[in-house]
């Protein structure tokens, strides 16, 4: 009969692994174990944890400062390019109001004064104007041919205006009517025009491109 242990009950050999496995397994939790007896104090444990939430609070305070300067820059960027819309909006039928004034009044200057320096104008069975000078001399040789023509009626039909980027795009109709001298015939024409209007300096709009067709009303 084997020798037992009196206290485990154990043979000899199985106390002594079950001896040695009991050191190796001290041995390892006191490397991997912090000091006082393997268990943090108090005061470090609650270091710890303030120090954690500390920097959960700090990272989210980050977070949230940053997402309010980019929610805010971007409405602030929203607000200032809706209000420079509505501006170019507004330059825009100003300059269209100035084009129907000038053309009742057959003011030659006006007229010109509606076209960049570098304006294009393409007109039906006309010679093409390119450059505002060639567009003056255009404006003034008319008039000083019909010296007694007067404009009845000049009424747009503009069917979309496009803005972006410092131009614009008009397309549409144009309805007109005239007499080549007072108590003559009344005549009147309906049209198509296409014009790319182009932002200046001082924020008004004047035409850089424009062309023309017209057509005897029937």
């Amino acid at each position: 009969m084997r020798p037992t242990n009196r206290w485990t009950g154990a043979t000899g050999s199985e106390f002594r692994i079950k001896r040695d496995l009991a050191k190796l397994l001290a041995s390892a939790v006191a490397r991997s174990t912090p000091p006082f007896g393997g268990y943090r104090s108090v005061a470090e444990e609650w270091n710890r944890e303030v120090g954690m939430k500390r920097g959960s609070v700090t990272l989210v305070a980050c977070a949230l400062v940053a997402l309010t300067a980019f929610v805010s820059e971007g409405t602030g960027w929203r607000r200032k390019t809706a209000e420079t819309h509505m501006q170019d909006r507004a330059e825009i039928e100003k300059f269209l109001r100035k084009d129907i004034a000038a053309t009742l009044s057959r003011d030659t200057a006006a007229l010109t004064e509606l076209f960049t320096d570098d304006g294009v104008r393409l007109s039906q069975g006309e010679p093409d104007d390119i450059g505002k000078e060639a567009i003056r001399a255009t404006n003034e040789r008319f008039k000083a041919a019909t010296p007694e023509l007067r404009v009845l009626s000049y009424v747009p039909e503009n069917k979309e205006v496009t803005v972006a980027d410092g131009s614009a795009f008009v397309w549409g109709y144009f309805t007109a009517s005239y007499v080549e001298s007072p108590g003559g015939e009344v005549k009147r024409f309906r049209g198509k025009r296409l014009m790319v209007l182009k932002k200046q300096p001082d924020g008004s709009w004047k035409c850089a491109r424009l062309m023309a067709m017209m057509n005897p009303s029937k």
